[in-house]
């Protein structure tokens, strides 16, 4: 597959070499007016390349068995792993779906030999942008795959990446499989075939007090800043090569979902994994390729309607008794969005009697200068 480098204004393509065995050396850390980064990232790069170069040299000699040592770990992992009963499913992430959802899915998929899907007809420029810049197609929607979301398709397990909310599940799959108090015996008898399709969970959420099943099934949920991070270190454990197309994806997910590993969230583990996944993708511009990535989401985000723009990145959570509603929008220039406040605070209104919300709130979050401006629409989210 071809590997397509950015091709936004102003943007200088990006060549791709092979890996040398030097650590540092490798990535380019100027930036396009040519000053040197001193980002999050670099420090990361600086921090871990040396131990991320031994550990790509020594996973790809185990994945190809030429290095002549036993790995009990991922010998191990390796026979027991079609008890994961990941192997040949549907993976899907949230609605709303962002990088992160999109690049887990893809690269669970690769990894379990399943199908990658997403929730979302329509995605963000960001997703269009890392997905032709890593060379994948964009996986196709969940309900277009034949069988993807029918209850009685038990051949076809279901892997849920990036969330565990059943309120941020695609419809065909979360108000099938939890339709509420009030179901019919029609529709609790196709809840529980269809629930009985979940087969695992990967995620970095916290674990949803409405998520339940009646069978045992595989979860891996850690405190990390992103999925994507989990899925890399699923190779590693695995001792499986991650392929290159794969590797810039990944990456592009855990960019993203740690605003280039400077958000709260993010972990050490994070960190090592992006590292890695840069030397093993052959990544030499990481903060680059941050850089448009976020220049793309911001450029489709401000050219949206303020309805679509407080529905873009929005999630709901049950806090209690409290169903409570969180949109999000990341951008480098947040002039333009927050010039729409007026809108979009009644569009904030609106979605919260929409969605039966308790409360609702909109954060617009600056990539450049991190920091986050939070629109309230009403006196109880102002309490």
């Amino acid at each position: 597959q071809s590997q397509a480098g950015p091709r936004g204004a102003g943007a200088r393509p990006v060549s791709r070499h092979s890996l040398p065995g030097a650590g540092l050396g490798f990535f380019d850390q100027t930036s396009y007016d040519g000053d040197v980064h001193n980002s999050d990232l670099d420090i990361a790069l600086r921090e871990h390349a040396k131990e991320a170069v031994e550990l790509a040299d020594k996973l790809r000699a185990r994945a190809h068995r030429t290095d002549g040592e036993h790995h009990p770990t991922a010998d191990l992992e390796l026979m027991v792993m079609d008890t994961y009963a990941l192997t040949g499913c549907f993976f899907i992430g949230h609605t709303n779906t962002d990088m992160d959802s999109i690049a887990s899915a893809i690269g669970g998929a690769t990894l379990f030999k399943g199908t990658a899907t997403r929730s979302e007809r329509e995605v963000n420029g960001e997703i269009e942008f890392a997905c032709k810049y890593a060379g994948v197609a964009l996986p196709p929607y969940f309900d277009d795959v034949e069988s993807a979301s029918d209850p009685l398709n038990a051949d076809h397990g279901i892997v849920l990446v990036d969330h565990n909310e059943p309120g941020q599940m695609i419809d065909s799959l979360g108000k099938v499989a939890f339709p509420g108090s009030g179901a019919s015996a029609e529709q609790k008898d196709l809840a529980m075939h269809q629930i009985g399709r979940i087969r695992g969970i990967i995620d970095h959420h916290a674990l949803s007090d409405n998520f339940a099943t009646g069978h045992p099934l595989f979860v891996d949920i850690r405190p990390w800043g992103s999925a994507c991070s989990i899925i890399a270190h699923m190779y590693v454990r695995l001792g499986q090569a991650i392929p290159k197309h794969v590797c810039i994806v990944l990456l592009c997910g855990i960019l993203s979902d740690t605003i280039n590993l400077t958000s709260p969230t993010t972990t050490h583990a994070d960190k090592v994994f992006a590292t890695l996944l840069a030397l093993l993708g052959e990544e030499r511009h990481p903060n680059r390729l941050a850089e448009e990535m976020f220049k793309a989401k911001t450029a489709h985000l401000t050219n949206l309607t303020p309805y679509s723009i407080v529905r873009a990145d929005q999630k709901n959570f049950q806090m209690g008794d409290y169903l409570v509603g969180w949109a999000t929008i990341e951008v480098n220039e947040p002039e333009a969005i927050l010039a729409k406040s007026r809108k979009l605070l009644l569009e904030l209104r609106v979605l919260k009697e929409d969605k039966n919300l308790d409360f609702c709130f909109l954060s617009v979050v600056d990539l450049k200068k991190k920091n986050t401006k939070l629109l309230l629409c009403g006196e109880l989210e102002y309490a």
